[in-house]
Parts: structure tokens; sequence; C-alpha cells
């Protein structure tokens, strides 16, 4: 039985689990909604038993007064890793959670989470949910930088069958317009695959991007602009590099991140733009320096020289 969009709302609604998470248990449940809640209980149960082992050894500890300091909060809310807890989004939430304490008075934390959070329509709980809800990151790597996976057989499959249980991808980018642009191609790719995708880079190299997309048929494809150093030279990407430099960078654009991959796609955006050739315009150009500067001109590159091939 198929589900839509409004099942999967409703299923959040009624178990506050995660947009993933609901659509997951639906597609278990063959569109069986009360199946689908038993099936989210029994993962629930399972996640809690798991995560009852792990400490939360990190996080922050505020205190605050309301404004004629008649009411005054100490309160501490843990996070796993530090990266979440100097968040200025996890600071912004505990500040919430804060002034819900001062407003409500709750006795417990389980009361606590009853309660509506100050500024929004949502208790405490499902804000938690809504914000922080479980996720789990893994990685696969395209090594040569200026090539496009469906062009490498070997990487093309290594590809699809990664993307089975991958619910949403980020990509990121190379240091360079034309590395940018290829990237883009393969990010575009993905998400004609029927991913959703958002592809991270500088904000100097996304016009070479955004070209790079609408090149593949995919123009409204989602960047996010970080401060995320380029990665493509990098031999394997392992967990050092992900909680210590990936983790920290996305954590400062995790709004953006988290529309990217979970807005609905607009109708302008499902709709391949597909040009012809006839609108491309010839040039000359009579040195490898006037190649450069077209290319730094049209925004493909950053600036960098262009070298010639050299016969061996």
């Amino acid at each position: 039985m198929a589900f839509t969009a409004q099942d999967v709302k409703t299923l959040r609604e009624r178990t506050g689990c995660g947009m993933m998470d609901c659509k997951k248990a639906l597609t278990q449940a063959d569109g069986d909604m009360e199946k689908a809640i038993d099936v989210l209980r029994e993962q629930g149960l399972a996640k809690a038993a798991k995560k009852a082992s792990r400490i939360a050894a990190e996080g922050v500890a505020v205190a605050y007064t309301n404004d004629d300091c008649s009411v005054g909060v100490a309160l501490e809310v843990n996070a796993e890793t530090d990266f979440v807890a100097k968040n200025a989004d996890f600071q912004g939430f505990v500040k919430t959670v804060a002034e819900t304490v001062m407003n409500e008075n709750p006795a417990t934390v389980e009361e606590l989470l009853t309660k509506t959070a100050v500024g929004t329509d949502m208790t405490v709980a499902d804000l938690l949910q809504e914000r922080y809800p479980t996720a789990k990151f893994k990685s696969i790597q395209l090594k040569i930088d200026t090539a496009e996976a469906v062009n490498i057989p070997e990487f093309d499959a290594e590809l699809k069958e990664w993307l089975k249980d991958v619910d949403g991808v980020i990509t990121s980018y190379g240091d360079m317009g034309s590395c940018c642009m290829f990237h883009a191609y393969n990010t575009a790719y993905v998400e004609r695959l029927g991913k959703p995708t958002v592809m991270i880079c500088h904000e100097e190299l996304l016009a070479a991007g955004q070209k790079g997309a609408s090149c593949r048929q995919c123009p409204n494809l989602r960047f996010v602009t970080t401060w995320l150093p380029d990665m493509s030279w990098f031999p394997v990407i392992d967990d050092k590099v992900i909680n210590g430099m990936m983790k920290p960078a996305f954590s400062a654009c995790l709004d953006q991140i988290i529309d990217g991959l979970t807005k609905p796609l607009t109708e302008e955006e499902k709709t391949p733009v597909i040009r012809s050739n006839a609108e491309a315009e010839p040039f000359e150009v009579d040195s490898i320096d006037g190649i450069s500067d077209l290319f730094y001109k049209r925004g493909w590159t950053c600036g960098a020289p262009i070298v010639a091939p050299t016969e061996a």
C-alpha cells in the first residue's frame, strides 16, 4: 500500500520520530500507520538500549534569570561531542529550554519534556527530536577530482551499492572551479538517481558549481557554502577527518543542510533544463594565458594558472 507525504507528517506528529525514520517505517509496514508505529516502537527500544551504554560527556551549563531577577534557572544539557556543544544552534536550544523552565516551573525532566517550548508550538521533546534526530554518517570518495562517476564503471557500481541504505547525500568540492564543476556533475548525477542531495562549496566557487549542475540538467541543485577546506587530495576520508573537520563545518551550516535535504523539491527544481548546442558561443584565444584569463572571467577557476600538458 502506497503512502503520501501527509502520512509521513502524521506519523511524525504521533510518534515524534524523525522524517527518515517515519518513511522507512511506513515502507516496512507497507503504508499501514499502526504497523509503522509498532515498527518505530521496536526500533526505539533497540536504539535506547544501544544508547544507554554511551556517555554524553560534553555539553553546556548555563544560568539565567528573568528580567526582575525573581526567578533563576541553572541548567545543564549534555551532548556526546564538543562539536555539538559549541554549535550556536545547540546553545540557542539550551536557552529556549532554560526560558521554558522559568515559565513553566516543571518538577522533573520528564515533565519538562511535555511542556511547550518558548517561542514555538512544539513540546520540548518534539523540539529536541526535530533539531537533533538520530543520524548516522558514512562516506565514499571518488579520488579523481576531474572525472564523472558515470564514466567509471567500477566506481559507478560501487556508488549505486553505497546509495542503497542512504537517505540523503552531502557532497564536497574541489579547490578550483574546474574541480568544483566536476563535483557538481557527480552531485547532479546522484540527485537524478533519486537521492536528496546538497553540495558543499566555498562561496567563491559557487558560480562554477552551479554551471556544472546546469550542464547536467540540474540547474536548481541545492548548494550550501561553508569554510570546509578542499578534501579531494586527501588519501582517505577517515574518522579523524570526519570528526575533526567535516562535522564542525557541517554544524555551522546545519539548518541549511537540513533544509536542503528535507524540503520538498519545487516544480522548478523537478524540471530538468535541456539546452541545445545551438546556444553555445565559440571563442578564440591565442595562448594558454588567454585561456586562463577567459576561465577566470567566466568563474570557472579561482585564478590559478592553467598549465599546458607536456609529452613524456
